[in-house]
C-alpha cells in the first residue's frame, strides 16, 4: 500500500485515540497538524498582544502618574496572556 494513500494505525495509538481498523490519510495528519501549529501560533500572538496591553497601561502610568487606564485595561491584558482559550480570533476563516 502506498504510504501516501492511508497509514494503518496501531490499535489504541496514544497520539491518535483511533481504535483498531481505523484508517487515517496522509491529508488529515497534515491538516491536523497545520491546525496545531495554527493554534499554537495565535496563542503567542495573543500572548504578545497581551504584553503589549501591559507595557501600554505601564507607559501611561509612567507619563501621566494616572491608574485610571490601567484598571480599565491591564485586567484584559492580563487574561490575554494567561488565558487558555482564545480571548482574540486571528485569521477567522467562517
Amino acid at each position: 500500500m502506498n504510504q501516501s494513500i492511508a497509514i494503518k494505525l496501531v490499535p489504541e495509538s496514544s497520539t491518535s485515540g483511533q481504535s483498531d481498523n481505523n484508517i487515517v490519510s496522509l491529508s488529515k495528519i497534515r491538516m491536523h497538524q497545520r491546525a496545531v501549529r495554527r493554534h499554537r501560533n495565535n496563542m503567542i500572538k495573543q500572548r504578545i498582544s497581551g504584553l503589549g496591553l501591559l507595557l501600554i497601561c505601564w507607559s501611561v502610568w509612567a507619563m501621566t502618574k494616572d491608574l485610571t487606564v490601567s484598571i480599565l485595561i491591564a485586567p484584559l491584558g492580563g487574561l490575554m496572556i494567561f488565558s487558555k482559550k482564545y480571548v482574540m480570533n486571528f485569521n477567522a476563516k467562517e
